[in-house]
């Protein structure tokens, strides 16, 4: 699940104009995401100048088996963070 840190989130709405879905929305100049229309594409969360969209860890109790849009989501998730990962060493350079 995507969260927006409201203590970082400054209500630029870049996240607004790039989510695909329009899961995103100002609410007193900070960013609110609706859950029901969000498909964890984790668009915002690439274009967040803050870094203010986090995931949200909803955990598994033990022995239980994750659904593949929760892998999915894991995986965009990770995918993202290696491309923010090699971004960096690429302006190290």
């Amino acid at each position: 699940m995507l969260n927006v840190r409201r203590d970082i989130c400054v209500g630029c709405g870049v996240c607004t104009r790039v989510c695909p879905t329009g899961a995103i929305s100002l609410d007193s100049n900070k960013a609110k995401i609706d859950q029901g229309k969000c498909t964890y594409c984790y668009s915002c969360m690439k274009a967040c100048p803050r870094g203010a969209i986090v995931v949200v860890q909803t955990g598994l109790k033990p022995g239980t088996v994750p659904s593949i849009q929760e892998l999915r989501n894991n995986l965009l998730y990770i995918q993202a963070e290696v491309q923010k990962i090699a971004q960096r060493l690429k302006s190290l350079q």
